[in-house]
């Protein structure tokens, strides 16, 4: 049996573009995965990208921003906002994560947050 690909990335954000791109160009077969949907900018549209999803703006930045909510209390998948937003959101009492998704724009709002520990708490 045969592999199709060497290396498969996932996510196409900087770090696996560049991955990937400079493993192709090592002469390895990259399969590179991305869950986000491709966004709605000038550079998708210029590479005819025919099904793309908008960016969040105007008067549905708010109820669009959010794809999903996670926290303790909410059921183990959180709770789905919108299909096509932009943020995961996943609350935790140890560590909070925003997640961005999406190809030609999503990668770009790149997002990360850190909480420090409330004071004289352990963890571990």
């Amino acid at each position: 049996m045969t592999n199709k690909y060497d290396v498969i990335v996932i996510g196409s954000g900087f770090g696996g573009s560049v991955s990937s791109y400079h493993l192709a160009k090592a002469g390895a077969k990259v399969l590179l995965l991305e869950r986000g949907p491709w966004r709605d900018t000038e550079p998708v549209r210029a590479m005819g990208i025919e099904k793309r999803s908008p960016l969040p703006a105007g008067r549905h930045f708010y109820t669009h921003i959010l794809n999903r909510f996670s926290a303790p209390w909410l059921p183990k998948t959180g709770i789905k906002i919108n299909k096509q937003g932009l943020f995961d959101i996943h609350y935790d009492r140890d560590m909070s994560v925003v997640c961005s998704s999406g190809v030609g724009g999503g990668s770009h709002v790149y997002s990360a947050m850190n909480m420090r520990p409330a004071v004289g708490r352990v963890l571990g």
